[in-house]
């Protein structure tokens, strides 16, 4: 009986000090356990920190998105704006070429007009150099022409009385002469019509004896006048040449 009891205790010795050594393994595993909840507890913590730390920056991340969404819009708004800015630009560039090239065509056509215009000017200097040498000798000839006109002007008198001198000469003197032949034309022209007249008594002919005194007298007469303008002329070349 004992040695059933000593077994029995025996037994349960090595059952207390099996469960001593369950209870120590037991304990530490729940050491364990407790150290490593611990290390969860604190590992949990910790990325609870991270995790509340990484929503705080993926706010943070987010509204810093959305202004670079809204600067990427504005900047977008902007490139949009630039680029029709650079296409009006581009327009006033393209009116500003054809522009400049006019006014190239312009100015290309205005070197021309120079040209031509420096040409006309030199043949106009040269005219003028021509034309200043005709005046000179215009001048020179009408200092001549003024200084024979002054020298006529103070003949002109002198010319001008012998011309009505020779002119009085040239119309009176053939007139009275003329006047004086005719005359004595006439009378006789008169005596030598009425001789035959009175002679034939203007019958043997039919004509009146009052025709025929006045047909001689018309002849006597014409004839004298012409016999004394024939007469004048010689002696008015003499006088001519003589009073020279």
């Amino acid at each position: 009986m004992s040695d059933v009891l000593v077994k029995d205790l025996e037994r349960l010795r090595q059952d207390v000090a099996k469960l001593d050594d369950e209870l120590q393994e037991a304990e530490a595993i729940l050491q364990e356990n407790k150290e490593r909840l611990a290390s969860l507890l604190q590992e949990s913590e910790e990325k609870s920190m991270r995790i509340r730390a990484l929503e705080s920056d993926l706010a943070s991340r987010e509204r810093e998105i959305a202004a670079l969404q809204q600067t990427r819009q504005e900047l977008q708004n902007r490139i949009e704006e630039l680029e029709a800015e650079v296409k009006q630009r581009d327009t006033k560039i393209t009116e500003l070429e054809d522009g400049l090239a006019a006014k190239d065509d312009e100015i290309a056509s205005l070197h021309e007009e120079l040209k031509t215009t420096r040409e006309q000017l030199a043949s106009a200097l040269e005219r003028v150099a021509e034309l200043s040498k005709e005046r000179d000798s215009l001048e020179e000839a009408l200092r001549q022409e003024r200084e024979k006109a002054k020298a006529t002007v103070q003949i002109l008198p002198h010319q001008i009385r012998k011309a009505r001198r020779e002119f009085r000469i040239l119309t009176i003197l053939p007139l009275v002469f003329g006047g004086i032949f005719g005359l004595v034309g006439l009378i006789l022209g008169l005596l030598f019509g009425a001789g035959i007249g009175i002679v034939s008594g203007g019958l043997a002919l039919g004509i009146s004896a009052t025709v025929i005194p006045f047909a001689f007298m018309l002849i006597g007469a014409s004839l004298g006048f012409l016999l004394g303008y024939l007469i004048t002329w010689p002696v008015i070349l003499v006088m001519r040449v003589f009073g020279n």
